[in-house]
Formats: structure tokens, sequence, C-alpha cells
């Protein structure tokens, strides 16, 4: 019972601001590695982690208002758009305004780890798993759009 109490405790607690920090500064090297085209792969995919846990978050009620919305509306058309040019011209190039969205994206994310507590974070984490493993066995979600990795 008392594992139980601790474990409730510290779900409900926010992520500490170290853990916080970390993210904050991957997101830049992802970003910043990106655009100078080094792993861009690699990179890509990391971003759209960050895209995808935004949506979750978002999903959980964590950053709803309009403004968020269209930041990660925006984000996510970023790493789409990133993607399908990859795949037409094998080529990851990115536009100065597919940069600015993904930037607003990653900030905007980082504003949802300050607002989330652990267990939401988890639970945001779960939400994208559950997804991709539902893509895996084909079970793809009416108007979503579909991401792989060749």
């Amino acid at each position: 019972m008392l594992f139980r109490s601790i474990y409730a405790l510290e779900g409900s607690s926010k992520i500490n601001i170290e853990t916080r920090r970390k993210m904050s500064s991957d997101f830049e090297y992802w970003l910043s590695q990106f655009s100078k085209g080094i792993d861009c792969f690699d990179n890509w995919k990391c971003l759209r982690d960050i895209s995808d846990a935004a949506a979750c978050l978002a999903e959980i009620g964590i950053a709803t208002d309009d403004e968020s919305r269209r930041i990660l509306a925006e984000g996510e058309e970023a790493v789409a758009e990133v993607w399908e040019r990859y795949k037409r011209t094998n080529s990851w190039t990115l536009k100065a305004s597919e940069l600015a969205a993904l930037r607003e994206l990653a900030d905007r994310h980082l504003i949802q780890c300050n607002l989330c507590s652990v267990s939401e974070y988890e639970r945001a984490w779960a939400m994208v798993k559950s997804f991709r493993k539902a893509f895996e066995n084909g079970q793809i979600p009416k108007g979503a759009r579909v991401l792989t990795p060749a």
C-alpha cells in the first residue's frame, strides 16, 4: 500500500527541471543537426516523436487552446512535408517556414511538459506507442496521416 501511495505521488508530480532542461537541449540539438543536414533521418524521427507526443498530450487536455492547436498542426504538417519531400526527392531539404514551425512545436511541447504530470506524460507516450502498434497491425484510424520510415 505504501508503494502505491508513493508511486501515485510521483506520478502526479511535475516533470523535474533537470529533465525539462535536457529535453530542451535535445530538441535544440535535433533541430540544429537536422537543419545542417547531419543525421537527418534519425533527427527527423526525433522531431516526429515530439510531434506525436505533443498531439497526444493535447488529446488528454494539455495545451488545447486555439494557438496551441495551430502550432501543433503546423508542426505536424512540417514533419509530414519534410518526409513527403524526402520520399520524392531523396533530399532532406528544410524550408525556413518548416524550421520555424518545428521550433515553435518544440517550444510548445516544452510548455506542455511544464504543465503536465509525469503520469500524464507517460500516458501520452503510451498512446503514441499504441497508435504505432495499431498501424503495424494494419489498424489505421480514419483520417490518419501515416508517416512511415523506409
